[in-house]
This record gives C-alpha cells, sequence and structure tokens, in this order.
C-alpha cells in the first residue's frame, strides 16, 4: 500500500512539473531586466566591489515566453527553459548549480532571484534606455563608465590625482576585498591603491602586496590612509 501511495505522488508530481513546464509566463514579465546594484546601487553608495561577483553572471536577465538567459561580465549565459510555478514564480528545467529560483513583484516591478543556499540574492528592475548595457561585456567600456562615475570630479579637483587602471574584477582570482585603482610608476609597473568616497570626500589608502601560500596568487591589503581629497 505504501508503495503505491509513493507511486502515485510521484507520477502526481511528475504531471504537475510537466505542465508548469509547458505554461508561459504573463506577458508582463517577458523582456529585459537589469541588476539594480549595476547602474543603482554602485552610483548611490559611490563603490564597486560589494557586488563584483553579482556581476560576473548575473547582471543581464532577458525573458521570452518560454526561456530566459541570465549573464553577466564573465558568464556569457545560456538559453534556459522555464518551469513555470505559478503566475509569480518560476525557475530554470536545467542543472544551474546555484539553482536559481525567481519571484516577479508586481506591486514594484521587480524581479527578485534566490538561489540554492541563499548564498545570492539578487534584485532586477526594467531595463531603462539610458542603461549602457553595452559595459557589461565589454572590459574597457566597463571600466571607462565606472571611472568616469567615480573619479570625474575628483580628478578635475585635483590635478595631481592620476588613475591608469581600475580594478573592475573581470578575473577568475580576486586579488582585492575593497574598491582599488592602479597607477603606472615611471618603470610602467602598476603600483595599487585603495580608495573609498564618502560624502564629497575621497580617500586614498596605500596597499601591501602579499602572496597566498597555498595557490601561489597575489593578493592586496588596504594600509594607512595616503591622500584625501574634497569637493567644494
Amino acid at each position: 500500500m505504501r508503495r503505491h501511495k509513493t507511486i502515485f505522488v510521484l507520477t502526481t508530481m511528475l504531471l504537475i512539473f510537466q505542465q508548469t513546464v509547458g505554461q508561459s509566463l504573463p506577458d508582463r514579465v517577458n523582456g529585459q531586466w537589469i541588476n539594480t546594484s549595476l547602474f543603482d546601487s554602485t552610483k548611490i553608495k559611490g563603490k564597486l566591489s560589494p557586488w563584483i561577483n553579482e556581476f560576473y553572471g548575473t547582471a543581464v536577465l532577458e525573458i521570452s515566453p518560454d526561456t530566459l538567459v541570465l549573464f553577466g561580465c564573465m558568464d556569457g549565459g545560456a538559453k534556459e527553459k522555464i518551469a513555470v510555478i505559478d503566475a509569480s514564480h518560476f525557475t530554470t528545467t536545467s542543472d544551474i548549480s546555484f539553482e536559481p529560483k525567481f519571484e516577479y513583484i508586481k506591486n514594484s516591478d521587480l524581479i527578485k532571484m534566490t538561489t540554492k543556499g541563499n548564498f545570492l540574492t539578487v534584485i532586477f528592475r526594467r531595463v531603462k534606455p539610458t542603461d549602457k548595457l553595452d559595459i557589461v561585456t565589454d572590459e574597457k567600456k566597463f571600466e571607462s563608465y565606472f571611472k568616469s562615475l567615480f573619479f570625474d570630479k575628483y580628478l578635475k579637483a585635483d590635478k595631481d590625482l592620476k588613475i591608469d587602471k581600475l580594478w573592475i574584477g573581470f578575473e577568475t582570482h580576486t586579488p582585492f576585498e575593497f574598491d582599488a585603482f592602479g597607477v603606472r610608476t615611471k618603470n610602467g609597473d602598476i603600483q595599487y591603491f585603495g580608495w573609498e568616497r564618502t560624502d564629497n570626500t575621497l580617500r586614498i589608502y596605500r596597499t601591501t602586496r602579499n602572496t597566498d601560500n597555498d595557490s601561489g596568487f597575489y593578493y592586496w591589503t588596504k594600509g594607512k590612509l595616503d591622500k584625501e581629497i574634497k569637493l567644494k
């Protein structure tokens, strides 16, 4: 009897799954969505490093009636078949390692993505005409956009300030746990500094390069305050 009951439950679950896979999401969910951290949080908070890991593969979400594409700076993404749970919840039918689940929040017109183990939560909003989506997959454009966003005013205010390289995380190894930029020295090397922006003040910190004994990779630690630039 218990075996028959188990078979019935499994069969019912399979039928429900097959039915949901065949369903489509409401039309209002279709379209392009952008991770709110990319253009909103970075601008409001004046920093980049807290969200760099999100931008690797969850910067943009594109939804059509029965498929979605999730991609970012390091992961081009692929079309995934949508499994509809109900009018507001959906996931994919493929075995994506972090097992994303999506919820459309009608009142705020946002999509919330959660992952297995809740290690990552991303909020997506609709793409606006002013959003520069081309920076997502172009390292030079990405760096140029954020260098301008964060430093244009300070570069004008202090002619001695030079920034030759902004760390944007386009690599598999993460050498910084803070925001950093590099200045090219006379011998051609890049010297890295940490930076923080609060209100109208840019604080620049010295850094120290270290070597991880296990991997052999370099990583930098932030040290003493080197310079402070205040906008008038």
